[in-house]
């Protein structure tokens, strides 16, 4: 269908990858079409999107310029290990899931999700050939031939078997539940020549994933089963709806209603790093936690609110006999299902019928529990009124939730979590005085996990001492800035500072979308205002370095 070739970008000194389409695609397609459908795909930006760079025409060939990926397909990955680990398999549908939203939402469907068309950048997932699914569909739309399915047979929906060409978002989801199955199970849910698969996808259930793979568990095959529905209206509506039933049943672990239970009363995420600093403010909040029984840990993207709950949930847990227990709301919807996702995480399975939240009142009255909260900021009203009906009926319980905004509920305390302590201007030639440094402390920290050989030293004191100045003490875009060190040294990552929106880039692969660049930590901040909001913010940009109500009102 296309060849793909390495090229340098002599101008912008870069790797390119150059997607040249074959010749009876590119007359199928016909340049004026491609040209339109390019420049549309042109404005998808997502962390879980191959961007496009450039497109053109060179000898009635069709051409299009994505970056150049160091790294492999899932394809790849698939054919060298077969099966891969749940956790992992979970965590590239759900970015697989978010990329698609994303596209859904501006009314573009891929129509060829399969391990191929997934790219694994430092194990991120990264969709790639939204053009030439896009354009040959609109092409396909335009001709007069019927039932010439569009897709890869294996992973086609049913309706695309069909060759209907007035397909939505749900065929999408219906091959990236086939991908999920293939990277649990080790093979897709049908196999066969092309004819045999078509009439597999519209008529033959799929075998079960748990007789392949017996370790599934139950709600991830359930998932499955909903995502593999051979009608589109008994498949999950939208991308996020079903990367938020993948996070769900990832995340549910039952809360404790037996003798072994006792042995596990917590399911808080398990540290990776060290923790650095914050001893003062994690003491307050125990104390804050004794006095009041919601305590809203606020602050802006990317200063560490999550990792500061974590840590001070894990000070409490023997303050909580019937366990502490965390909700994370980063993968819920904005008109999402929280009181479902906290039931998930509690055992409390929901019946038809029965309100799910006061099941859960149920569940918790006379229990002394702690329910962590994470990322509420997209769902205030949700979570506000959870977090109050679940504090009507128990009154030992405590909620610890994380936001960028309090919620707003009766007798709510808030704590602004302020960014680490940075060295003072004029400090960088103070060893003792840089080091004590909280932000300077967690950069040599991540520094030294992407190079084992760095070190803090003289000639690198003063550098290291204003990046972190100059980022604030924000823990995320240090963590970005010191992964920088494998290819740069300090003083280069201090010049490039300038321009910190391209280099601070590097995220943890397990990381959220919008954790994986600086650029998408603001983004997902100025997405949760409204538009009145966003319009005043984008007014303010004209100041540098603060403004003044005055001045402000003057703009």
């Amino acid at each position: 269908m296309a060849t793909v070739y390495l090229a340098a970008d002599l101008k912008h000194g870069r790797r390119v990858a150059i997607k040249v389409l074959d010749a009876d695609l590119a007359r199928a397609i016909g340049p004026q079409r491609f040209r339109r459908e390019i420049e549309i795909l042109a404005g998808l930006a997502h962390p879980h999107i191959l961007p496009l760079y450039d497109s053109g025409t060179a000898a009635d060939r069709l051409y299009y310029v994505t970056p150049y990926i160091e790294g492999e397909s899932l394809r790849q990955r698939l054919e060298r290990e077969r099966q891969l680990p749940l956790e992992e398999a979970l965590r590239l549908t759900r970015e697989v899931a978010s990329a698609l939203g994303h596209a859904h939402q501006r009314g573009i469907v891929h129509r060829d999700i399969k391990p191929e068309n997934i790219l694994l950048a430092d194990g991120l997932a990264l969709v790639a050939d939204f053009g030439i699914a896009r354009a040959l569909g609109r092409s396909q739309a335009g001709s007069t031939t019927v039932g010439t399915a569009l897709g890869t047979p294996t992973y086609m929906a049913p309706e695309q078997a069909l060759g209907s060409v007035e397909v939505d978002g749900r065929a999408d989801l219906y091959a990236l539940a086939c991908v999920l199955y293939e990277m649990l199970a080790g093979v897709p849910p049908f196999v066969g020549p092309g004819e045999s698969l078509a009439y597999q996808h519209l008529s033959v259930e799929p075998r079960a994933v748990t007789d392949l793979r017996p370790a599934v568990p139950s709600g991830v095959a359930a998932a499955l089963a909903r995502g593999l529905a051979k009608a589109p209206a008994d498949r999950y509506a939208t991308a996020a709806r079903f990367a938020e039933a993948v996070a769900t049943v990832a995340m549910a672990t039952p809360a404790p209603s037996s003798a072994d239970a006792v042995r596990v009363r917590h399911n808080l995420p398990g540290e990776r790093t060290r923790f650095i600093g914050r001893e003062r403010e994690l003491a307050e909040c125990a104390r804050l936690l004794d006095e009041t029984r919601l305590l809203t840990v606020t602050g802006i993207g990317g200063c560490g609110k999550t990792r500061f709950a974590i840590k001070l949930a894990e000070s409490l847990l023997d303050s909580f006999p019937a366990g502490v227990w965390f909700v994370d709301l980063a993968p819920v919807a904005a008109d999402g299902h929280v009181a479902e996702a906290a039931a998930a995480v509690l055992g409390v399975r929901e019946e038809a019928g029965k309100d799910v939240v006061a099941m859960l009142r149920q569940h918790v009255r006379d229990h002394r529990t702690l329910l962590v909260l994470d990322n509420c900021e997209h769902l205030l009203a949700p979570c506000a009124s959870l977090a109050d009906a679940l504090l009507r009926e128990a009154e030992s319980m405590r909620i610890l939730a994380t936001s960028r905004e309090g919620l707003g509920v009766a007798g709510e305390r808030q704590w602004a979590l302020q960014p680490l302590t940075v060295p003072v201007a004029g400090s960088g030639s103070d060893r003792a005085a840089v080091e004590t440094s909280e932000a300077v402390q967690l950069f040599v920290e991540r520094a030294r996990a992407s190079l084992k050989e760095f070190q803090l030293a003289e000639g690198n004191l003063d550098a290291v001492a204003e990046i972190c100045r100059r980022l604030d003490g924000i823990p995320l875009a240090i963590e970005l800035a010191a992964a920088r060190v494998k290819v740069l040294s300090a003083d280069q990552i201090r010049t490039r500072l300038d321009d910190r929106f391209r280099l601070l880039t590097t995220g943890s692969r397990t990381g959220l979308a919008r954790h994986q660049t600086l650029r998408a930590t603001i983004q997902w901040s100025y997405d949760q205002l409204t538009s009145d909001e966003q319009r005043l913010l984008r007014g303010l940009t004209v100041f540098a370095g603060g403004w003044t109500l005055e001045a402000a009102s003057r703009v």
